[in-house]
């Protein structure tokens, strides 16, 4: 299925989906490098919910964007349920197709954005000392 009929299918399955703020596309439909086994990336941010309900609403738009989207394989994330790099990673290069608040979308984007930023040096730390360790041969031993 081309792009633009995904995007097509995806905006109008949540045309009255009033619970749900933003959605962007992501992963490989938005950069491209699709394949036979590509799964369809969806982000989705909605009014505060807890983590049982997002994990319910994970199941039910899983299954309903499959069947809107000829059975493909989809991913749906819950931005208010997922972590700081990836909510980062799907910002910078996701693609927004649902913008119900736009006030909301900034200010999700600044915080995201400054949160990142805020922890990238101990990531970066991270990255390093792991680095060092798997050359080391000590990565994973006691």
């Amino acid at each position: 299925m081309e792009k633009k009929e995904i995007v097509n299918r995806i905006q109008t399955f949540f045309q009255d989906r009033v619970d749900v703020i933003l959605v962007y596309l992501f992963g490989s439909h938005v950069t491209g490098y699709t394949h036979s086994e590509s799964d369809i990336d969806i982000a989705v941010m909605v009014k505060p919910i807890s983590t049982t309900d997002a994990v319910e609403l994970i199941k039910e738009l899983t299954i309903k964007l499959s069947e809107v989207l000829d059975e493909c394989p989809v991913d749906v994330l819950i931005l208010n349920h997922t972590d700081i790099q990836i909510r980062f990673n799907i910002i910078k290069t996701g693609e927004l197709l649902i913008n119900r608040d736009e006030r909301t979308r900034i200010f999700f984007e600044q915080m995201t954005i400054n949160e990142y930023l805020d922890t990238l040096p101990l990531w970066e730390s991270y990255d390093r000392v792991m680095l060092e360790r798997i050359k080391e041969g000590s990565f994973g031993g006691r």
